[in-house]
């Protein structure tokens, strides 16, 4: 019997689909801080209905990259002077464990 070579492709959602493309838009700048996202314009540019925007928004709320507020709507996170610190201090941590990791592979006296 041949080894498995590859992973199974797992589709992706219309949700994960919105995802990649309002973090694109927010790391961009094409979607200013503390801009309110309006979920029916979103989904009308998308062509999709406001339920997959919905579901975007709340997993973008979780990943700390937007905002909702009750009766108000959701908006652009703005990262200040502390977030901004965190994030780069994390990923100093994570990439110097990175190039440690690369540097003792046992694998290099292959």
């Amino acid at each position: 019997m041949e080894a498995q070579v590859f992973n199974r492709i797992r589709p992706r959602t219309l949700r994960a689909d919105i995802v990649d493309m309002l973090k694109d838009a927010i790391v961009s700048g094409k979607l200013e801080h503390v801009e309110h996202l309006k979920e029916n314009l979103i989904a009308e540019q998308m062509s999709v209905s406001r339920i997959p925007v919905r579901e975007a928004f709340r997993q973008l709320e979780q990943e700390g990259l937007i905002v909702s507020i009750p009766n108000q709507g959701s908006f652009v996170k703005v990262f200040d002077e502390k977030d901004i610190k965190e994030i780069f201090t994390l990923r100093g941590a994570l990439e110097s464990l990175a190039c440690e990791l690369v540097l003792n592979d046992p694998r290099d006296g292959l």
